[in-house]
């Protein structure tokens, strides 16, 4: 079921290359007549790394270019800015649902924290509305930086944001390959909703992201996996717990068919939903750098 590795010593983790982008470092494609544009970030990025950690609304502090675990063959990636989780991701997927224009079109659209608030399932109460407003301002003053061999790319995972609390509305700007790397697939939205029905526990939606990145299932190494959902903090056992608790949860959703925890590695079968021939993953602990 699970393919060969790759190295990606800076990472700390081996991993199959399909989902993650090109096989160079280049981040500009180079069209007819010398015209750049820049390449589509793939969805790994985002959701197979610890850019959005695996907690639910308690992630605070700040941090400045800080190295994220990643399995980004080939590149580095360093998040400036204040630390994000599976909150962000949740109200940063709403806006990614939401940004519907075909390419090259500005990506603005009007939303309303009401209206954010009833599709995430939360009670309209002035408390949700300023987590909304909060969370869009780290989504907005984040930069992400992913470097290669010859080139750096930055991006911000929310353009631009015009917050109305007086009337309760937002003008927001979605970041196009963001927009791009969720909408790729026929089943985004659909994705979407499996993601609401896992409530509060942030490690149940992360890894319905990996799921996402791996549609046919993947087999991780638990320190590794650890170390990429942004749960160092946790002991091995508790870690051991609180995953084991989030699979029951995602198996109860119908969301995977099966899971297994042998020693220090966790096996992962996708959804029965999934058809037969789908990118399987393998997450590994590689040689020290």
């Amino acid at each position: 079921m699970f393919p060969l590795s790759y190295d990606v010593h800076h990472a700390g983790f081996v991993l199959p290359h399909g989902p993650y982008g090109s096989e160079d470092d280049r981040f500009l494609d180079f069209t007819g007549g010398g015209a750049m544009r820049f390449r589509k970030q793939r969805l790994g990025i985002y959701l197979a790394s610890d850019l959005f950690t695996s907690s639910y609304n308690k992630a605070s502090g700040a941090v400045s270019r800080k190295p994220l675990a990643s399995m980004a063959r080939g590149k580095r990636l360093y998040y400036t800015g204040e630390i994000l989780d599976q909150w962000d991701l949740d109200v940063l997927m709403h806006c990614a649902m939401q940004s519907r224009l075909p390419p090259d079109a500005s990506g603005q659209f009007k939303t309303s924290p009401a209206g954010m608030l009833r599709e995430l399932g939360l009670r309209n109460d002035q408390r949700n509305r300023d987590r909304i407003y909060a969370s869009l301002s780290r989504l907005h003053s984040g930069c992400l930086e992913i470097a290669g061999k010859r080139y750096t790319y930055m991006t911000r995972l929310l353009n631009r944001a015009l917050l109305d609390r007086d009337r309760q509305l937002c003008l927001l700007e979605a970041n196009a390959d963001l927009v791009a790397a969720f909408q790729r697939g026929a089943r985004s939205a659909l994705d979407f909703r499996d993601r609401l029905t896992l409530g509060r526990n942030g490690m149940a939606k992360w890894l319905h992201g990996i799921l996402l990145v791996f549609r046919g299932g993947f087999s991780a190494n638990m320190t590794a996996l650890r170390r990429l959902c942004g749960a160092e903090r946790f002991t091995a056992r508790a870690f051991a717990a609180r995953t084991a608790k989030a699979l029951e949860l995602l198996s109860d959703a119908r969301l995977v068919s099966g899971w297994e925890m042998d020693g220090d590695v966790v096996r992962v079968m996708a959804s029965p939903a999934e058809p037969r021939r789908t990118a399987c993953g393998y997450i590994a602990r590689a040689a020290d750098a």
